[in-house]
């Protein structure tokens, strides 16, 4: 940027915390240690672009704009912590989630997705389960808010097709300087 600022940009991929028992103990603390580490490194800073598979549900009943998805995270669970990452954002860590940012930017891609995922998620990234088959966002870019969202996408049948088990997430964000990045 031509005023020496630096933009930082981090992928992270913390743990899932399938499994039964003391394994899944281990693996959620692992997975709220992980938040935890993000939101220290990530808070105070300014021109920070985090790519994330969260292992968690992004789109479920916390959103205040987006509420009527039912969440498998109960209430009083430890992993609430996860979601609120997602929910509480530039207040809680300086981040804002460039989708759902660039989805409300036009009341009518918020409505159509509405129309035709009334339950959500907003997009698809990840099928889980292995019997009863659900589809997640679990995927997404967050950025600071100095970023201005010009566009976002997914694919997952693309990133399927390709070999992967997960949708990419492309984001055109504009620096804060004017320049598209």
């Amino acid at each position: 940027m031509p005023d020496g600022s630096v933009i930082e940009v981090v992928a992270a991929h913390p743990p899932h915390s399938a499994g039964k028992g003391e394994d899944r103990a281990m693996r959620i603390e692992r997975k709220l240690r992980t938040y935890a580490a993000l939101e220290r490194w990530v808070k105070g800073r300014n021109n920070v672009v985090v790519g994330i598979d969260g292992n968690a549900w992004i789109d479920t009943a916390c959103d205040k704009r987006f509420s009527t998805r039912p969440t498998p995270v109960p209430p009083d669970g430890p992993q609430l912590a996860v979601s609120k990452f997602f929910y509480d954002g530039p207040e809680r860590h300086g981040l804002q989630d460039v989708y759902r940012e660039w989805l409300h930017q036009d009341s009518a891609r918020i409505d159509a997705i509405r129309s035709r995922r009334p339950l959500g998620p907003l997009a698809v990234t990840f099928v889980r389960g292995t019997t009863h088959k659900v589809a997640d966002r679990f995927d997404a870019i967050m950025a600071s808010p100095a970023f201005a969202v010009q566009q976002v996408e997914h694919s997952y049948e693309d990133s399927v097709s390709a070999g992967s088990d997960h949708s990419y997430v492309l984001a055109q964000l504009e620096a804060p300087d004017g320049r598209a990045s």
